[in-house]
């Protein structure tokens, strides 16, 4: 199995092919798509190529010709291969790709959508880890982030939602190989209480969960000085940046 990864410029072809799709198509951002096929390559139950890519990419009809279908195809393909690579990457170097917002904060959002996306081909398969008590913590930021009205549930103000959805974008990393090898182990019929999870990763995202969760303070007066300290009227101050 070839797991050369895509190049930068193949990883734009296959973004403008998504951008340029029918808008009989739902919008599929280059992001969003690399979640479906990570969520593709890890189903518990197997999930033939032909399907995943005729869901992601879209029939036939939507290529210019035959040529172009080969090429988005292979790159939808080198893609898959190159994230479990990663994922048996001793030590794992998987990144899942990412946009960002105007404020630099990585929008795993997006990327997680896509996940859920790719693990509706096959959602049954899926309710053994979700019921386990240590594979649903695992799959905490992926759930929160993925669903649209979660975050702003728990974090209304702009500002600091990104940030909260910033920092439990930076658990995904470390989730996907943990991930793997869990689903990995229900595809062999393995016991999932067998497969080892490190409790620093579990602290890491309870104690983020808890932190996106925690009530907000009470908020200062515009007009009030700030309680950052600064001397300047809150307004002016981490009332802008709440804004």
């Amino acid at each position: 199995m070839d797991t050369t990864p895509p190049t930068e410029a193949e990883l734009n072809r296959l973004d403008d092919f998504f951008v340029r799709r029918p808008a009989t198509y739902d919008d599929m951002p280059l992001s969003c798509a690399d979640g479906f096929i990570a969520a593709a390559a890890l189903s518990p139950e197997f999930v033939a190529p032909k399907e995943w890519m005729a869901t992601l990419l879209g029939d036939d009809a939507v290529f210019a010709d035959k040529f172009e279908a080969s090429e988005i195809t292979g790159i939808a393909w080198k893609r898959h291969n190159a994230i479990l690579a990663a994922l048996h990457a001793n030590p794992p170097t998987f990144q899942p790709l990412l946009d960002r917002d105007e404020d630099g904060w990585p929008l795993g959002e997006i990327w997680c959508e896509g996940f859920l996306m790719g693990m509706g081909l096959r959602v049954e398969s899926w309710s053994p880890l979700l019921d386990h008590p240590q594979g649903s913590a695992l799959m905490l930021p992926i759930l929160a982030l993925g669903d649209p009205e979660v975050m702003a549930e728990i974090e209304p103000r702009k500002a600091k939602r990104a940030r909260e959805a910033g920092r439990m974008t930076a658990l995904i990393a470390g989730v996907l190989p943990v991930l793997e090898r869990m689903t990995h182990a229900m595809r062999d019929g393995g016991n999932l209480n067998d497969v080892a999870i490190p409790t620093s990763l579990l602290d890491a995202i309870a104690g983020q969960a808890a932190a996106a969760s925690k009530p907000a303070a009470p908020q200062a007066g515009r007009n009030d000085p700030c309680p950052c300290g600064s001397g300047q009227k809150y307004k002016r101050c981490c009332g802008a940046a709440a804004a």
